[in-house]
C-alpha cells in the first residue's frame, strides 16, 4: 500500500520474484531511486523518498500517521509512503498480512483533529526569535 502526496491510499502490486524485481518495484511506487526505510509498527515499514524534502511535497496524511504511530517529536514527511511488512528473521520486505494492511487502512480513516496537522506548520515556518 502507498499513500501519496495527495493523501490518497491505494493498494500496489510489486513483482517479489526477485530482489531486483522488488526493488524495482519499490522504486517505481515511490518514485524515486533512493529511499529511507522507517518502522511503523513492529511489523511493518514505511519506505521514503530519502530525497524528498528536496524533490517532492509535504505529504500531511502519512506525517500524521507516522507521527502518531511512532515519531512523537517527529517533523514532516514529503513524497510518497509506501508501507510494506519486514520478515525479522531475514530483514527482508515482504508482502503485508491482511491484519496489517487492515491496520493501516484503519489509521488512515481515523478522524483526526486539526491539531494533529499543527506540528507540520511549526515544522515548515519556524518562529523566528529576535535578537
Amino acid at each position: 500500500m502507498k499513500v501519496g502526496i495527495d493523501g490518497v491510499l491505494s493498494s500496489v502490486e510489486i513483482d517479489e520474484t526477485t530482489a531486483d524485481a522488488r526493488m524495482e518495484g519499490m522504486h517505481r511506487a515511490i518514485g524515486c531511486h533512493t529511499y529511507d526505510v522507517v518502522g511503523y509498527t513492529d511489523t511493518i515499514d514505511v519506505w521514503v523518498d530519502d530525497e524528498g524534502l528536496y524533490r517532492s511535497s509535504v505529504n500531511a496524511e502519512l506525517s500524521v500517521m507516522l507521527r502518531r504511530e511512532r515519531f512523537a517529536g517527529q517533523g514532516t514527511w514529503f513524497g510518497t509512503g509506501l508501507f510494506l511488512g519486514v520478515d525479522h528473521s531475514t530483514g527482508e520486505s515482504r508482502s503485508l498480512t491482511p491484519g496489517e494492511y487492515a491496520r493501516i487502512v484503519q489509521d488512515w480513516t481515523r478522524k483526526r483533529e486539526p491539531s494533529e496537522y499543527r506540528f507540520m506548520v511549526e515544522f515548515l515556518l519556524p518562529t523566528r526569535t529576535r535578537r
